[in-house]
């Protein structure tokens, strides 16, 4: 047992690192069929769990293994050293285990529900997007707080981020989202464990699909190079910076400025927490298009930024859209929060108050102004197209995504820091997969500005187009097209969840009308 609770870890570890080094993405393609290897051997329920659990430990564990890089924690007035690093391993482990508890479940279904022939090539990655899609549900409902929302918004982690390095199997996003990318993934896998281990005829069926899938995966393409797309285009200017004290903001603005000068553009995007224009505008909104023009010295733009602000005696984080023509501002709120960064949880808030530390959480709750969730919002109009930007960890969302891209936006955007993670560069390729899948999902263009971390632009089918190199401010200028037509999932959201479970009810349908007349016979 204890050999093959190796193999499983070692397996979890190795599909985690698959996720997060693009290089070595397509062993990922492998990387999951020791499970299916261990899950077939004969074992009882709790050895099929235990199994599955020690593979999903390593998977999740090491994905995010970034929650480390918050340390140390005196953003969150913890000074202590072994406190804050004892307070961090506890929540990425109850993080990681209630994410592996479902590739558990997975397992458990698996045992279950298999039936040795061609159905299970289907029941595999049904299962498993599955879980997947419980799992993103799972993690919103148990990390939920004050004023935050419920649905299947953390993605993080999930196997179809793999396929965000093959331009082929990347396009399939734009169908199914990511649970298709996640059922590629899974169906490969099984396929690959099928043609190494099992009779003839069973390889004989593994082996087309397989030679496919490698055409798709690994042959290049042409036709999805990420060159200019026809139709309408936008002139971005998308910022990159690094955490400053506010003494040096007027140096940054001075440097900006200079980058800026004599550059053509139609949309300037400044990161989250950058707050350039609220901070030249700080004695007076009076004076926002005033600081405005002192940064850009045009009129024909729209110019994005955020800010924190009071609304109904709560604290909202908002992304503004300024437009100098008109002196119009418009804005939107955050809707999906950081856990720990923006609110604490409630089992979190609990355990604190059972320690005793009660002062602690008023001081959290006044120094951190605790932010609460946004409501929904339309994109924003602005010169015949509809924008549409979130913040940070909603980048992680489909759902969120997905319902902009419904309402009519017609190019996509994100504002980021990522100060909270000392620019991991862990976090940061999640986050950019992410956004790869996001594009790819609504055949949207992508923008991302962020700070302590490079920006980026992705193309309509997820391709980065233009990205900062790290440890170097500076401004993207590129051109982005935009689109109105709707792809297949932005019409059909999380269809693959929905047919797997057709499936799954169709099997276990099946499978008693089978055992039935048995049972009748024998008596």
């Amino acid at each position: 047992m204890l050999g093959n609770l190796i193999i499983a870890g070692g397996a979890g570890l190795a599909s985690a690192l698959f996720l997060n080094w693009p290089p070595w993405w397509w062993l990922g393609l492998v990387s999951f069929a020791p499970l299916f290897w261990l899950l077939d051997r004969p074992t009882g329920r709790w050895q099929t769990f235990s199994l599955s659990l020690t593979f999903g430990l390593g998977l999740i564990g090491l994905n995010l293994a970034w929650f480390f890089e918050t340390l140390p924690l005196g953003w969150l007035n913890i000074q202590s050293s072994w406190l804050a690093g004892l307070a961090v391993a506890l929540v990425w482990l109850l993080f990681t285990a209630a994410a592996a508890a479902f590739i558990g479940l997975f397992a458990l279904a698996w045992r279950e529900f298999k039936q040795g022939d061609w159905r299970d090539l289907v029941l595999a990655p049904a299962l498993w997007i599955i879980a997947e899609y419980g799992r993103a549900w799972a993690i919103t409902i148990i990390f939920a707080g004050p004023d935050t929302i419920i649905g299947p918004h953390w993605t993080n982690g999930f196997a179809g981020y793999l396929l965000t390095e093959s331009p082929r199997l990347a396009l399939l996003a734009g169908t199914g989202g990511i649970y298709l990318l996640s059922a590629v993934v899974i169906l490969t896998n099984y396929l690959i464990y099928q043609l190494t281990t099992q009779p003839n005829k069973r390889r004989r069926l593994a082996l087309p699909i397989l030679i496919l899938t490698a055409w798709l995966a690994l042959w290049p393409a042409g036709a999805t190079a990420p060159a200019g797309e026809a139709g309408p285009t936008l002139r971005l200017a998308v910022a990159n910076t690094y955490s400053a004290p506010s003494s040096a903001s007027s140096a940054k603005l001075d440097a900006l400025n200079r980058q800026l000068d004599n550059q053509l553009f139609d949309i300037l995007v400044l990161p989250e927490d950058s707050r350039l224009i609220a901070k030249l505008a700080a004695t007076s909104t009076d004076l926002i298009f005033l600081a405005l023009n002192q940064l850009t010295n045009r009129q024909n733009i729209l110019v994005i930024d955020s800010i924190r602000s009071e609304d109904a005696g709560r604290i909202k984080s908002k992304i503004l859209y300024l437009n100098p023509a008109t002196e119009e501002i418009n804005f939107t709120e955050k809707r999906l929060l950081a856990t720990y960064g923006e609110y604490l949880p409630y089992f979190a808030r609990g355990l604190v108050r059972l320690a005793g530390q009660r002062e602690w959480l008023v001081n959290y709750d006044q120094e951190r102004s605790v932010v609460a969730a946004g409501q929904a919002f339309a994109p924003v109009s602005w010169q015949g197209e509809r924008v549409s930007v979130l913040a940070c960890s909603e980048i992680f969302s489909p759902t969120l995504y997905r319902a902009q891209t419904a309402a009519g936006a017609t190019i996509l955007g994100n504002v980021s820091s990522q100060s909270l993670f000392h620019s991991s560069r862990w976090f940061y390729r999640q986050s950019l997969s992410a956004a790869r899948v996001r594009a790819a999902e609504n055949s949207r263009a992508l923008f991302q500005a962020t700070d302590d971390a490079p920006s980026f632009v992705l193309n309509s089918q997820g391709q980065v187009i233009a990205e900062n190199n790290w440890q170097e401010p500076g401004v993207i200028f590129t051109t982005a097209g935009t689109r109105t037509k709707l792809a297949p999932y932005t019409r059909l959201g999380d269809w693959p969840v929905i047919l797997a479970l057709f499936f799954l009810i169709f099997l276990l349908t099946a499978t008693n009308a089978n055992i039935r007349p048995q049972t009748d016979q024998g008596r």
